[in-house]
């Protein structure tokens, strides 16, 4: 999935995971209040803890989530053929889960964020940590 995001700070294009308020993860492309864009993770386990990982320079920013058995898997690319692995994470969470697209602008008016080339699939890379 390639994300553009306008830019106000902590604005964020994201792809989220949800099993409820208390279990919850979202992967963003997010605007840092060092006015950088840049890929951040947030897991929710009744406590949320948040990593900000790669910085974007200009373009589109790219966002994969994958599931294997209770582990769930984030990824950020530039190009859409070579990942890298953010964080892999289990939620602490038993029932079903929804996985969407959502814009948030917590301080700003509004956050406008274009989703597109959308993929769905089943195949599971074997390791997270080799860019494929």
């Amino acid at each position: 999935m390639s994300v553009r995001s306008a830019r106000t700070t902590f604005d964020a294009a994201v792809l989220a995971i949800w099993g409820d308020r208390d279990h919850w993860a979202k992967l963003c492309f997010e605007f840092s209040p060092q006015g950088e864009a840049m890929i951040v993770s947030v897991v929710t386990n009744e406590y949320s803890d948040d990593c900000n990982s790669t910085v974007v320079d200009g373009g589109p920013a790219y966002l994969r989530v994958t599931r294997s058995g209770q582990g769930w898997a984030f990824h950020s690319s530039l190009d859409g053929v070579e990942w890298t692995f953010v964080r892999v994470f289990r939620l602490a969470y038993d029932g079903p889960v929804s996985v969407g697209f959502m814009a948030q602008a917590p301080n700003g008016e509004e956050c406008l964020a274009a989703f597109d080339e959308i993929e769905y699939g089943t195949s599971v890379t074997a390791d997270f940590r080799d860019g494929s």
